[in-house]
């Protein structure tokens, strides 16, 4: 009996459940390992992948700054491609720029158009989305003055993408013409002007034409500086020439700077060589309408030329300016202040982003 069990066991020894449980132990060992090296490769798969996208969100970044500075630069430092740009019924192909061109010197000028900025606004999608930049990137463009009394001007506005995790934004400083190329006449009433006395009435001397009116004539109605009358105040006196067709196209105003300038500091006179009048204004308005005045002036003539007289104080306590204006008719109303009638300066604002 004892024999047969030892029989057994040697058999069970030999068996093939024996070796079976070895090779057991053995798959066990290399499913572990197999199951870290997985591990450790996903671990630097992952890395990997992150390395990759935080090397595309550069790329990504560097490429709109890039886009964005050579955009701006393009904008504000040229009149554009063609530099008449503004003036087309068709945009296709136009490289936007916004510097004003000097034709007769064919000079870029480092001042932006303000009839580039408004063709600009009113067709942005048009010309930005399909000439500048490509269709999944979203841009805007404001100008903030630094003047208080401005507003800021949008260009375009749109909202930023809220999945968008980079924004470029490009501040360059920047001055525009405004309405200024509207501006007929502009009297600049400072110590340091009166005492130059360039467009002081009696010295015009270089043609008959440029003497005012009232410079042979006596008595209240000449403008001699200082007057007689009133040692204390002088004359200055300009002109400008006009149409029946410009009067109908055209809103003509006088806008002081301050405005309105109150008080009897300071008159106007309009008239003309032939109907001279004495009929004295106050600067009692923010802007005065003149169309009807100068209607009545012309009478049944095509054309005419037009005086503006204004006497005002020789010593000066408050410097202030005087504009006669040419305006467009139905300019909107917040651009009839001295403020666009001069050079002004702004922080140009371009900002960009990729759109989901």
């Amino acid at each position: 009996m004892f024999l047969k069990i030892l029989r057994y066991l040697k058999i069970f020894n030999d068996s093939t459940l024996f070796r079976d449980y070895k090779g057991f132990i053995f798959s066990t060992d290399l499913l572990l390992s197999i199951i870290i090296l997985t591990i450790i490769i996903g671990v630097s798969a992952d890395a990997l992948d992150y390395g990759n996208e935080l090397m595309s969100d550069q790329n990504s970044r560097g490429f709109m700054e890039r886009l964005s500075v050579e955009s701006a630069d393009i904008l504000i430092k040229t009149p554009g491609s063609p530099d008449n740009w503004e003036t087309l019924s068709n945009f296709g192909g136009v490289s936007p720029g916004l510097a004003l061109y000097n034709n007769s010197s064919n000079n870029t000028l480092s001042v932006l158009s303000w009839q580039k900025i408004v063709i600009l606004s009113e067709n942005y999608k048009e010309i930005m989305d399909k000439n500048v930049f490509p269709g999944n990137i979203k841009s805007s463009i404001i100008l903030y003055p630094l003047n208080n009394n401005m507003k800021p001007i949008v260009i375009h506005e749109e909202p930023e993408s809220v999945k968008s995790a980079e924004i470029a934004v490009v501040n360059r400083t920047v001055q525009c013409n405004f309405l200024s190329n509207f501006t007929l006449i502009a009297m600049d009433w400072s110590v340091n002007r009166l005492n130059n006395s360039e467009n002081i009435s009696n010295s015009f001397s270089y043609s008959p034409k440029h003497i005012c009116p009232h410079e042979e004539l006596s008595g209240n109605l000449n403008h001699t500086s200082p007057t007689d009358t009133s040692p204390s105040k002088i004359w200055r006196c300009e002109h400008f020439n006009i149409s029946t067709v410009e009067l109908e196209n055209k809103d003509y105003f006088l806008i002081t700077d301050p405005s309105p300038f109150m008080g009897e500091s300071a008159q106007w006179v309009l008239d003309t060589a032939d109907n001279i009048s004495d009929k004295r204004n106050s600067f009692d308005s923010s802007n005065i309408e003149l169309n009807s005045k100068i209607k009545n002036l012309m009478g049944n003539k095509n054309n005419a030329t037009i005086w503006i007289h204004v006497i005002g104080p020789e010593k000066v306590n408050k410097p202030f300016k005087i504009f006669l204006v040419g305006i467009p008719k139905n300019t909107d109303s917040k651009y009839k202040k001295a403020e666009y009638f001069q050079f002004q300066t702004f922080y140009f604002v371009l900002k960009t982003w990729i759109h989901d």
